[in-house]
């Protein structure tokens, strides 16, 4: 089943401001052994590649679960682009540059995924969840820039190359733990999660500059760059359910969260034929993050057909931030609170009116906090 939630209540985190997206997945209820295969084939101008492998197995009070699956593809892309260089002062037109690229992308993806879950009493379940990926992409890119005077008249043509690989591998758990505490309903979940990310992203440019006659006049060029990122986050959870009178339920629980990650970004060019670091390219900034956070959440029916839920939650943050280029540091601590409101009116079977209020923010995304440049040709990234 998969939940959108524009407006997720106090029990989700504040970040993100598209809302959640709430996926749950099925757990066998059979016993014994089920699985299946799936195999999917489809042609364009290259071939793409899925296949997967699901299986269960039930039997007592355990119950495991795996899901293996590859894919493989290939895609190509052909960029034109046409650009008027002007004086800054007078807006006339210096040059005219005529672009071409032509990509070719490749890559493969290997997916795993294990969990168990343990029943060891009606009214106690533990489990865990082992997640894993290995994808990578390689990229070939040939462009040629004409580069021509005001009145369209061929100056120099600049030829050139891009290549780039990159890696991304991904390890994650989840750990928990379920207890029922009696027949009304009351019930207590624990979370331990842990999450590992490394991307690595090489690059090489290379130029080469020829006159309107064909002939190079200048030394070609070479920029080379390393990219690598680690990301590390560790989280743990405790909620508690509690049913009241008159089909309300309150909701309750504490999360604490620490998030680091490491992004390097290192650019060197080829200057006669010596390796050089590129200092105004190159950047290397750790961020750490860590977050305590607590809520509160009630839904209650009003009538027949009105429903209320209110909720609060509180998060507090430590952020900081490393430029190792630098050397300089930053801390900021902050405290927030998020609160948020629904009330729905049942209209009939079919229809239903909502109003809702929610306050959340947008923290920035992991791999925007340390930008880098990835070209398409020389003069265009």
């Amino acid at each position: 089943q998969v939940e959108i939630m524009t407006n997720p209540p106090a029990r989700f985190d504040a970040a993100g401001n598209a809302g959640v997206i709430n996926i749950k997945l099925k757990k066998t209820n059979t016993a014994g052994y089920a699985g299946t295969v799936n195999l999917n084939y489809m042609q364009g101008f290259y071939p793409k590649v899925n296949e997967s492998f699901n299986a269960t197995y039930r039997k007592g009070k355990v119950a495991l679960m795996t899901n293996l699956s590859h894919n493989h593809r290939k895609v190509f892309n052909n960029l034109a682009i046409q650009r008027y260089l002007r004086d800054e002062a007078t807006l006339d037109v210096e040059n005219y540059f005529d672009q071409e690229s032509h990509r070719v992308n490749t890559g493969s993806g290997y997916n795993a995924r294990v969990g168990l879950d343990y029943f060891a009493s009606k009214r106690t379940t533990f489990g865990f969840m082992l997640n894993g990926f290995y994808n990578t992409l390689e990229q070939d890119n040939t462009n040629a820039t004409n580069i021509s005077s005001a009145s369209k008249q061929l100056q120099s043509i600049t030829q050139g190359t891009v290549a780039s690989n990159s890696t991304w591998k991904n390890f994650s758990t989840n750990l928990y733990a379920r207890r029922v505490l009696d027949t009304t309903g009351r019930e207590l979940t624990a979370d331990l999660d842990f999450a590992n990310y490394d991307s690595r992203n090489n690059q090489e440019l290379v130029n080469n500059f020829y006159g309107s006659n064909g002939q190079s006049f200048r030394n070609s060029d070479t920029l080379l760059g390393m990219l690598p990122q680690a990301i590390r986050i560790y989280s743990g959870r405790i909620d508690y359910l509690h049913p009241l009178k008159g089909g309300a339920r309150l909701e309750a629980g504490v999360k604490s969260s620490w998030v680091t990650t490491d992004n390097n970004a290192i650019y060197d060019s080829i200057l006669n034929k010596s390796r050089v670091r590129d200092i105004a390219r190159s950047n290397h900034f750790v961020y750490t993050e860590a977050i305590q956070a607590a809520y509160v959440n009630v839904n209650k029916p009003l009538s027949k057909k009105i429903t209320a839920q209110l909720g609060l939650r509180l998060e507090h943050t430590i952020s900081k931030g490393d430029q190792r280029t630098t050397g300089v540091k930053f801390k900021k601590p902050y405290t927030q609170l998020f609160p948020t409101a629904y009330l729905q009116y049942k209209i009939n079977k079919n229809n239903n009116l909502g109003l809702n209020y929610g306050r959340r923010l947008r923290r920035p995304d992991y791999e925007s906090l340390n930008p880098f440049i990835r070209f398409i040709d020389r003069y265009t990234y």
